[in-house]
C-alpha cells in the first residue's frame, strides 16, 4: 500500500513536471476546457488512477492521459499533442537521466527506496525548469515553437538518438571500477545533457526568430499590395465622381432649357428619371458607414453581385481607436479569402454574408461564406492554405490575427454546415 501511495505522489509530481515544461519552455497556455474534452480527460484519468491503486502500474496509460490533458486544457489537436509529447518526452528523459546519474554517483539520494529516488529526480527537474524561466524563459517571446513539420520531425529524431546515447553511457558507467572516473563521467554526462537541451532550445528560438522575420517581411509586402488595391479603388471612385460632376452639368443645362420653355411635365419626368438613376446606382454600392470598409467591400464584392448571393448588414461608422491601415488589412484579408473560397463552389450555392456591428467597447466583424474544400486548422489556430506554395501563402491570416491581438481583440474561426465563419472582435 505504501508503494502505491508513493506512486500517486509521483504521478502528481510528474504532472507538475510536464505542465511546467509545457508552460515555461513550449509557452503553451492553460485554458478552461470544454465539457466534452473535460469528460474524456476525466474518464482516462480515472482509469489511470485505478491502474495505480489496484494494480500498482507506474506507467499504465500515462502517455494517453497526458495527451488527453493537452487536448482538454491546452486546446491542442491530437496530432499536435502527440508531436509535442514526443519532443517533451525526449528533453525530460535526457534531463532525468543526467540528474539520476549524478545523484546516484555522488550518493545524494536521501533514501534507497526506488520510488522516492524517482520523486526526488522529478523534483530537481521541476527546479531546473523554473530556474530557466526566471533567468531566461520569461523574456522569451510567447510565439515560439511554431515550427514546420520537417523541423519537428528532425528535432524529435535527434532527441531520440541523444536519449539512447545517454542511457548507454549511464549503463557503461555502472561497470567502471574506478569511482573517481565514474564521478567525472557522471559530471560530463550531466553537463553534456544540459548543454544539449540548451542548444536544442536555443536553435529552436533562433530558427523561430528568423522565421518570424521572414514572415514580417512577407506581411509588409502583403500589406503594401492591399494598400495599392485600396488606393486603386479610391482613384476609380474619384474618376466616377469626376464623371458624375461632368454629367450633372450637362443635365443641369438640359433642365434649364426645359424650364425656360416652361415644359413642367417634361421637367418632372426628366428629374424623376435622373433621381431614379442616382438611386439605382447608390443601391449597387455597399455602405456600412466606414469609408475604408466600404471601399474594400465594393472592390471585392461588387464584381460578384451577379453570380453570388451577397448580403452586407450593419453599421459601424468611423472608428477613431483603430487605424485605417489596420482596418484595411483586416477587412481585405477576410473578404479576399471569402471570395477565393466561393470560387470553388457551385454558382447556385455561392453565398457571402458580412455583418458589422459597433458597440460601446467592441466592434464585431463577421464574415460567413459557403465552401467546397475541407479546411484544416493549423497549430496556430488558423486555417491552413490549400495552395501548393504553402510557404508563401496564408500570411494574410497571420497578419490579421496579430493585428486583432494588438487591439486586445478576439479572432474566432468556425466551420458549420459547409460554411466558413470568421468572427473578429476589436476593442475600441
Amino acid at each position: 500500500m505504501e508503494e502505491r501511495l508513493w506512486l500517486l505522489v509521483l504521478y502528481v509530481l510528474t504532472y507538475v513536471e510536464w505542465i511546467s515544461f509545457y508552460c515555461v519552455v513550449l509557452k503553451e497556455k492553460l485554458t478552461k476546457p470544454t465539457r466534452k474534452r473535460l469528460i474524456v480527460f476525466l474518464l482516462l484519468l480515472t482509469l489511470r488512477i485505478a491502474g495505480i491503486v489496484f494494480w500498482g502500474h507506474r506507467y499504465f496509460m500515462f502517455d494517453i492521459v497526458w495527451i488527453a490533458f493537452c487536448y482538454a486544457h491546452f486546446e491542442m489537436p491530437i496530432l499536435r499533442s502527440l508531436k509535442k509529447w514526443l519532443f517533451s518526452f525526449g528533453v525530460i528523459s535526457v534531463l532525468e537521466s543526467c540528474i539520476d546519474c549524478i545523484l546516484r554517483t555522488f550518493s545524494l539520494y536521501i533514501t534507497q527506496i526506488e520510488m522516492v529516488c524517482v520523486i526526488e529526480c522529478s523534483f530537481v527537474v521541476i527546479v531546473i525548469i523554473w530556474s530557466y524561466y526566471f533567468w531566461i524563459g520569461k523574456r522569451i517571446d510567447k510565439d515560439n515553437f511554431i515550427l514546420p513539420k520537417k523541423i519537428w520531425r528532425l528535432l524529435i529524431s535527434v532527441l531520440c538518438v541523444i536519449m539512447l546515447m545517454m542511457v548507454y553511457f549511464v549503463f557503461v558507467l555502472k561497470d567502471v571500477p574506478d569511482l573517481k572516473m565514474v564521478k567525472v563521467g557522471s559530471v560530463l554526462i550531466l553537463a553534456g545533457g544540459l548543454a544539449i537541451c540548451g542548444i536544442i532550445i536555443a536553435v529552436i528560438y533562433y530558427f523561430n526568430g528568423t522565421e518570424k522575420y521572414r514572415l514580417q517581411n512577407e506581411m509588409a509586402e502583403k500589406y503594401n499590395e492591399q494598400q495599392r488595391e485600396y488606393f486603386t479603388r479610391l482613384l476609380e471612385k474619384e474618376q466616377d465622381t469626376r464623371r458624375f460632376r461632368h454629367d450633372i452639368i450637362n443635365h443641369l443645362i438640359v433642365m434649364q432649357d426645359i424650364a425656360i420653355k416652361e415644359q413642367s411635365k417634361q421637367l418632372d419626368e426628366y428629374i424623376g428619371g435622373l433621381l431614379q438613376d442616382i438611386d439605382s446606382e447608390q443601391h449597387k454600392q455597399f455602405d456600412v458607414g466606414n469609408e475604408v470598409v466600404n471601399t474594400i467591400l465594393n472592390y471585392y464584392l461588387l464584381p460578384l453581385k451577379e453570380e453570388c448571393n451577397i448580403k452586407v448588414n450593419g453599421y459601424m461608422g468611423e472608428i477613431a481607436n483603430v487605424s485605417q491601415k489596420d482596418l484595411c488589412t483586416i477587412i481585405s484579408n477576410v473578404i479576399k479569402n471569402a471570395v477565393e473560397a466561393i470560387m470553388n463552389v457551385n454558382k447556385d450555392n455561392r453565398q457571402i454574408c458580412v455583418d458589422v456591428h459597433c458597440g460601446e467597447m467592441y466592434m464585431n466583424i463577421k464574415v460567413e461564406n459557403t465552401k467546397m474544400e475541407d479546411v484544416v486548422i493549423g497549430e496556430n489556430g488558423l486555417p491552413q492554405t490549400s495552395k501548393l506554395d504553402k510557404d508563401n501563402h496564408g500570411i494574410g491570416l497571420i497578419n490579421t490575427k496579430s493585428i486583432v491581438e494588438k487591439y486586445n481583440g478576439k479572432y474566432e474561426i468556425k466551420i458549420e454546415n459547409q460554411r466558413f465563419i470568421t468572427n473578429i472582435y476589436l476593442k475600441i
